[in-house]
């Protein structure tokens, strides 16, 4: 699958070519990727610390991003509650959905 390959040539290249077997890939707003991490990956083991929204959006809130696209959600409160309630509701409905393999911790 090229997808995949591509995906880890960019590791090779960012990591080296000898990187471990076992990559974990903390970005948060790949929660959003579901369909496409299923897609390309779909062995992959999923492991989803959810936060209480209060707490998130606050953090986020907080939090002196640098800007692009999401950060820009962001600089004010109710923009940052509107984008965690958008991919809180992107990530459930690919949970529903898909087959993927998720374990959610609290």
């Amino acid at each position: 699958m090229r997808a995949r390959d591509a995906y880890f040539e960019e590791i090779d290249r960012q990591l080296g070519p000898h990187t471990a077997k076992l990559l974990i890939d903390k970005l948060p707003l790949n929660m959003l990727a579901g369909p496409v991490i299923c897609s390309i990956f779909p062995d992959a083991r999923l492991i989803f610390a959810q936060r209480h929204p209060c707490d998130a959006v606050l953090s986020c809130f907080m939090q002196a991003f640098t800007l692009n696209d999401s950060m820009a959600s962001f600089l004010n409160i109710e923009d940052a509650a509107d984008f965690y309630d958008a991919a809180m509701t992107v990530w459930t409905r690919s949970c529903e959905a898909l087959p993927l393999n998720v374990r959610t911790v609290v």
